[in-house]
């Protein structure tokens, strides 16, 4: 972005965003220096940021106020905890004639089918959105006592409010056999009974259908759980009616089917946290922190404190490394991700969140731990191990970020990176507009074009957007890290550009770094500056690897991990 453009231009283009999220890919296109754009712009140019920022948002909320879209060709109620639908597209009227207004006893579906839905809804209003065992999914029968359904139940990310009542007719889409047999290994038997089993017919029927003895069939449906990696029915309807809908949407492209796979299925195949992984902890002053926790309780205990964009997901191999190694991975929340409460945003954030996971700890009685602190995560690293004074074995740094001590190190980041460190240390207006920016292209776009926008600059990383685990990890933890909105992206920059090398540089514990080759430019010259003023840390690079070397590789940090374990 030429420095010298016309201000009234240049303006122009800010705006713009606001009517079209997606040319904020334009607009940081043409900034070629950070730091040139963030001290070049006008002094009153602050108002204009703030202003636009405000238009950005006020635009976005108007686009997506109504937690339903007539675009999505799957019928969506939203419904309120009294049973009351609050919304519905333009499926959903057509195809169920529901209509905002109407009460629970008004939805097509038999009084059972009904009583599971209030079942939900009752749970909801119990233990709360965070506590409700969401995504639901059931198998209902329409009133006409022909037809069945499948019913997803789950929040919505726009309306605390309600849920979204997804429904998709049991129908056998043609092209499913054929996906099922190439990327699952089903036989053609198999595949039959999946279709029986999806149609909803009970193991009795299914062998009258078939011919078959009933024991045959069971042994047919424990294959089939084994080869599709579900822990049973209610799975394999779930994996069935997403692939189901994702092949009907994707005109039966059995490619891009595969491509998504990861986001349906709920067993061996998708990325670490699972649901059941998932908790949340009522801390004294009342606010909630949400964490997870997977692997044995026995074991050797990795605190990891998650990226900014990545969320706590891992790729389902590079967990099985650490689970079968005998780690265990907690995961707890920063304020504002996830489920996990956010702060006001004029209280700290570092040393409130040290102080919740040490009473986490102390709940959980976790005397001893590895933290692994991946991105912007390192920025709570140094707080949390000076709350935890003998309890931390070592401390270890994923592609963190790292203390920026003066514009060179900025220069030096990604150019992505620049442009926030650059906002944040000098025009704190222009990283309020980058975030409203950020959370429209999530919220128009979705994960995948965010996640583009962060990464792509990066030649190292490309590649990996197109394996399936990797994408399957980074979606989930663009989503986790989405819920954070304006607020957690904010909170978490300031705080990253308020770092010292000095408060690395207390950590008592021994401290490895650990990043891609890639970052020859950026973080490496940053350590090596920090260990010549005496920092003692262990500098690891990993070679062909960049910002994502996390995604791409787990050996290296399993080494250390292990280098680390203690006889405690």
């Amino acid at each position: 972005m030429d420095s010298q453009e016309d201000g009234g231009l240049l303006l122009d283009r800010f705006y713009a965003v606001a009517a079209e999220p997606g040319r904020i890919r334009v607009l940081l296109g043409a900034c070629t220096d950070a730091l040139e754009l963030v001290h070049s712009l006008p002094a009153d140019f602050d108002v204009h940021l703030l202003r636009a920022a405000q238009a950005i948002a006020a635009v976005n909320r108007s686009q997506t106020l109504s937690p339903v879209s007539d675009s999505d060709v799957q019928p969506t109620i939203a419904i309120d905890a009294d049973g009351i639908v609050r919304d519905s597209n333009r499926a959903a009227r057509d195809r169920h004639a529901v209509v905002p207004g109407d009460q629970l006893a008004n939805l097509p579906f038999d009084a059972p089918g009904r009583a599971q839905i209030r079942e939900v809804l009752n749970g909801w209003v119990r233990r709360g959105l965070r506590r409700s065992g969401l995504p639901v999914y059931l198998q209902l029968s329409l009133r006409d006592g022909v037809r069945n359904v499948i019913v997803a139940l789950d929040r919505s990310p726009l309306d605390e409010g309600v849920l979204l009542l997804k429904t998709a007719e049991v129908a056998w889409p043609a092209q499913l056999e054929r996906f099922l047999r190439q990327d699952f290994q089903l036989t053609a038997a198999e595949t039959d009974v999946v279709r029986l089993l999806f149609q909803g017919d009970a193991v009795t029927t299914i062998a009258e259908t078939r011919g078959a003895a009933v024991t045959t069939v069971r042994s047919q449906i424990r294959s089939i759980y084994d080869k599709t990696g579900v822990g049973g029915q209610t799975d394999l309807v779930r994996l069935l009616s997403g692939l189901a809908a994702l092949s009907a949407g994707l005109g039966g492209n059995l490619q891009q089917c595969g491509e998504r796979l990861g986001h349906l299925l709920p067993a061996e195949r998708s990325a670490y946290p699972r649901a059941e992984h998932r908790a949340v902890f009522d801390l004294p002053e009342g606010r909630i922190l949400g964490y997870s926790w997977f692997g044995p309780r026995n074991g050797p205990v990795c605190l990891f404190l998650h990226d900014e964009l990545g969320g706590d997901y891992w790729p389902v191999a590079h967990a099985t490394r650490l689970l079968e190694a005998g780690w265990s991975v907690l995961a707890p929340a920063r304020p504002g991700f996830s489920s996990s409460d956010p702060l006001p945003m004029n209280q700290a954030d570092a040393g409130r969140f040290a102080d919740d996971v040490k009473t986490l700890l102390d709940h959980l009685r976790i005397s001893r731990c590895t933290v692994l602190a991946r991105g912007r995560g390192a920025v709570h690293a140094p707080m949390l191990v000076s709350r935890l004074p003998g309890r931390v074995r070592a401390l270890v740094l994923m592609t963190p970020d790292l203390p920026l001590p003066d514009d060179a190190s900025i220069r030096r980041l990604s150019h992505h990176q620049a442009l926030v460190a650059s906002a944040a240390r000098y025009r704190p207006s222009l990283l309020l507009y980058l975030s409203s920016a950020g959370q429209a292209l999530y919220d128009s776009e979705g994960p995948d074009a965010f996640l583009r926008l962060y990464y792509g600059d990066d030649p190292s990383d490309v590649p990996l957007f197109t394996r399936p685990d990797v994408q399957d990890a980074i979606s989930r933890g663009v989503s986790f890290s989405g819920t954070s909105g304006i607020v957690g992206f904010y909170r978490d920059a300031m705080e990253w550009v308020r770092l010292t090398p000095a408060q690395f540089q207390r950590a008592d514990v021994p401290v490895h770094v650990l990043v891609g080759a890639a970052d020859a430019q950026g973080r490496v010259p940053v350590v090596r500056e920090m260990q010549r003023a005496g920092w003692a840390v262990q500098l690891h690079v990993v070679h062909d690897a960049g910002n994502l070397v996390f995604y791409q590789t787990v050996e290296p940090l399993l080494r250390i991990l292990e280098s680390t374990r203690g006889d405690d």
